[in-house]
């Protein structure tokens, strides 16, 4: 459903009681592509979490108490396998989601509209 309102989202998953807007949290997590460096990797992230609040917005699925965002990446080990880990996470209260501007809001501050914002300590900080 939230690929209705915004086409090019990258979500693998929706978990939580998304039928009902009172249930506390959404979790929804997307995939990024590992074909970028670091700082083009974080900025990306901060688009798709942007992408998935306005889904939520224009869905009229601001009624959520929390909506968690958790972004994973295709990391590889010593030995050469590929695991997807986690990278950044994003929540954001359904009362703040309602005063997200759809049209202006900026992706790069992401981690400042956040109610809660974790990424990992060896990204880049875009701010």
């Amino acid at each position: 459903m939230l690929k209705h309102y915004e086409p090019d989202l990258k979500v693998t998953e929706v978990g939580g009681v998304y039928d009902y807007p009172k249930s506390k949290t959404v979790l929804v997590t997307v995939k990024e592509d590992s074909a970028w460096d670091d700082k083009s990797a974080v900025k990306s992230m901060h688009t798709d979490i942007a992408s998935i609040w306005k889904a939520f917005k224009k869905s009229k699925g601001d009624g959520f108490s929390n909506i968690s965002v958790m972004v994973t990446y295709p990391t590889e080990d010593a030995g050469g396998n590929t695991h997807s880990t986690k990278e950044m996470t994003a929540d954001i209260q359904g009362n703040k989601l309602r005063t997200l501007n759809v049209k202006e809001f900026d992706d790069d501050n992401v981690p400042k509209f956040a109610t809660k914002y974790w990424q990992r300590n060896d990204l880049p900080s875009l701010n």
